[in-house]
This record gives C-alpha cells, sequence and structure tokens, in this order.
C-alpha cells in the first residue's frame, strides 16, 4: 500500500497512528508539510507498520534527531528514505540509522551540514548497497570521507554533493573509479572545481549521463571540452552560473554531442538567446534549454538556493 499525505496541515500525531493501525501493510508513506506531527507519530508508524520500506518526511520541521535515527528500529527493512530540511541530522544520527537499516539503497539526508567525514564512513561501513545518495551543503565533508565512502558502496549509481565546498575533482575522480556504474552526478556549488577538476572527473566517470556542475564559476569552453571528449553518453548537462562559458564552446557540446536532451544555461551572462538556437540546430536531440536568469541547482528544482541568494 502506498500513502501520500501532502501540504495536509491538519494531519498530527493522532492521525498519523490511525493510519498506521488501519494499514499495517504500508510498505510507502510520502509525507510533506505536515508542521504539526512529532517524534511521537512517526515512533508509532515504525511500531505499527514494520514492513515500511519507502519514506519520505519533507518540510517536517518538529521532528527532532531521535526520531530521525530510531526510524529503523522498527522499519530494519527500510530501503529508500528521504528526509528533506532537518537539520537536526547529525555523524551521529546517520550512524545510528545505518546500522538500524543496513539494507537501504536510496538515501537522501537534505542538507546535513553537521555531518563530516566520520558520518559518512559510518554510513556506507552499515550500508554497503546504498547506489543513490544525496548530502548537500556538508562542509565538513571532504575527499578523504568520499573516497571511504565510494570503497564501501562501489554500486553507487546517482550522487548529490550539491553546494559541499570542500569537495575537489580530485576525491570525485577516486569515487568515479571505485564506483563505474555512477550515473548522475550533481556537483553544483562546489566552487572548487576548475577546467582541470572537470577533466579529472570526466575521465574517471566516462558513463554519466547527467551531471550538474551550476555555479562552478571557474569552468571555462576548455572544461566543458574535457567532458565533451570523455562522457559520451550524457543527456542531461546543467551549466547554470557558469559566467565564463562562450557561446562558440556550447556550439561545440552540441555538435559532439548527439544524444544530449536537456542543457540548462541560465545566468550565463556570455551565452546569448542567438547561441542557444545554433545549439539546438547543431544537436537534433536536443528538446530542452533553460536560459535567462531562473537558477537550477538540483535536478529537479527551478529555485536559488539558500547558499546564493
Amino acid at each position: 500500500m502506498i500513502v501520500r499525505a501532502r501540504d495536509c496541515e491538519d494531519i498530527d500525531d493522532d492521525g498519523l497512528a490511525k493510519l498506521a493501525d488501519a494499514c499495517i501493510g504500508l510498505h510507502t508513506l510520502r509525507v510533506s508539510d505536515c508542521c504539526r506531527l512529532t517524534d511521537a507519530g512517526i515512533s508509532r508508524l515504525s511500531e505499527s507498520c514494520p514492513g515500511l520500506r519507502r519514506l519520505r518526511l519533507r518540510y517536517c520541521y518538529r521532528l527532532t534527531h531521535s526520531c530521525i535515527s530510531g526510524l529503523g528500529t522498527g522499519c530494519p527493512g527500510m530501503r529508500t528514505l528521504r528526509l528533506d530540511q532537518h537539520d537536526c541530522i547529525t555523524d551521529a544520527v546517520i550512524a545510528r540509522l545505518g546500522a538500524a537499516c543496513p539494507d537501504l539503497r536510496d538515501l537522501d539526508l537534505g542538507d546535513p551540514r553537521q555531518v563530516t567525514d566520520a558520518g559518512i564512513a559510518a554510513l556506507a561501513a552499515a550500508c554497503p548497497r546504498i547506489h543513490s545518495l544525496g548530502m548537500r551543503g556538508c562542509d565538513g565533508l571532504t575527499d578523504d570521507g568520499i573516497a571511504l565512502f565510494a570503497a564501501a558502496c562501489r554500486g553507487l549509481r546517482s550522487l548529490d554533493f550539491s553546494r559541499c565546498k570542500r569537495i575537489t575533482g580530485a576525491g570525485i575522480a577516486r569515487l568515479g573509479a571505485l564506483c563505474p556504474g555512477l550515473r548522475a552526478l550533481n556537483l553544483a556549488g562546489c566552487w572548487l572545481l576548475s577546467d582541470a577538476e572537470i577533466a579529472l572527473i570526466a575521465a574517471a566517470c566516462p558513463g554519466l549521463t547527467a551531471l550538474n556542475v551550476s555555479w562552478c564559476k571557474a569552468i571555462t569552453d576548455a572544461g566543458i571540452a574535457e567532458l565533451s571528449a570523455a562522457c559520451r553518453d550524457l543527456r542531461v548537462l546543467k551549466l547554470n552560473g557558469c559566467k565564463l562559458l562562450t557561446e562558440s564552446g556550447i556550439a561545440r557540446l552540441a555538435a559532439e554531442y548527439p544524444r544530449l536532451s536537456e542543457l540548462a544555461l541560465c545566468n550565463c551572462s556570455k551565452i546569448t538567446h542567438a547561441g542557444i538556437s545554433q545549439a539546438m540546430g547543431l544537436c537534433p536531440g536536443l528538446r530542452t534549454v533553460r536560459s535567462g536568469v531562473k537558477e537550477v541547482l538540483s535536478f529537479n528544482r527551478c529555485y536559488p538556493p539558500r547558499a546564493f541568494i
């Protein structure tokens, strides 16, 4: 059974408890903007629905670290967990969560600013089957943590480390060498990335089909040329805020990527509508081009991140 509760401000712990008692076979629950829910409601859910496999808790601000770390106690078979906007997530929280849910495959921790290399290493050791991970804005995450994670989770296919400002191309290259199945990579706002870093990433991750390096302001046409040479299967490329890119570089990109279907160039001041039209003419498969002043950070959001406001 699948249940979605979105923008349901009247749902409280009692309501969730009634749902859990009535739907003991519940395996998927998506809860969004339910601001009256507390730890007690989620605890009751995990106790009543031990078969829960997929859970999303988005903008439920009253939940604490005790609730998040204890989620797996009643639902040890959890495979997909998404925790948008939970600032209470720490190294200790994800270590406990990983130990309780060793079968996790798809994990999005939102913006866990307090998580460090130690936390991601503990998570990887406990959950080696993770194939999709999202951790944004982690200033405590470095290349060393990435290497430890990749060594344990070699089946990784999708990774979102956007706004993790201490990550470099060398760290991602080490990850790519250990995780050859990596297909989607979001490094938007990782400001240390330059053309040389992009070259390292492209060489180590030739199988990428989706890449977001928006707001990596040191990237130029030379870096995009390195992508063109190595990552031949790219279908989605996001370059918002890369203000050094020129129309000639985008034209070359379009000409060399016949499979490219989506290109994002918002806030690229040197790219005009004429340049975009030229790119679309050179790449027959290109169906979506985002341009103008709207910023696109993640693969499914079109509003500016807090770090850039």
